[in-house]
């Protein structure tokens, strides 16, 4: 992406100053190796790319007062923070309707779950779980699993807690994907 493609991104109607691109390149390189060398070779690209995006960002904005410190430190926060926030929402990302609609050769009828296993694995992440195990127990029904003892069933939650109960059930096959396979 070149550097007119990052202010059409963000919709900056100033432009910035072409000196500035390769230190704004090099900054967003130096955040991110300093703070998220951990990460794979294509999320750096993407923390690089997301650190010049802000940078960008916040240049056109033109917040930014040399009374409260030096350019260098106010796009470093800047980028910094945003490298941050991706990170953290890519984590945060389930791959939940892919994982409904993929096409499967595993004949999940041979396997009996536990109920027991059910409820332990949402106390982990609930702390009331009765609202929610009669709805993950009928997912799980719904894709073939056969259970070794039945659950009363209740109401079906709302649409967000709908989305809450498939993100559970992502993970409880996860979690528990060894037994499976």
């Amino acid at each position: 992406m070149n550097f007119k493609d990052y202010e059409e991104h963000v919709g900056c109607e100033a432009s910035v100053d072409p000196d500035m691109i390769d230190d704004i390149r090099q900054l967003a390189e130096i955040v991110c190796y300093k703070h998220y060398s951990y990460v794979d070779y294509h999320k750096r690209q993407d923390l690089i790319s997301e650190g010049i995006l802000k940078a960008v960002e916040l240049i056109c904005q033109g917040d930014f007062s040399p009374d409260r410190g030096a350019l260098k430190n106010y796009l470093y926060t800047g980028m910094r923070n945003q490298m941050q926030n991706y990170l953290y929402g890519s984590k945060r990302e389930f791959p939940v309707e892919e994982f409904f609609n993929q096409e499967s050769n595993l004949q999940v009828g041979q396997f009996i779950i536990s109920i027991k296993d059910i409820e332990n694995f949402l106390s982990g992440f609930l702390r009331d779980k009765s609202g929610y195990l009669p709805q993950v127990v009928s997912i799980l029904f719904e894709m073939g699993f056969e259970f070794d003892r039945s659950v009363e069933m209740k109401e079906p939650l709302e649409e967000m807690e709908g989305k809450r109960v498939e993100r559970l059930v992502v993970l409880f096959l996860w979690e528990n994907q060894a037994y499976f396979l």
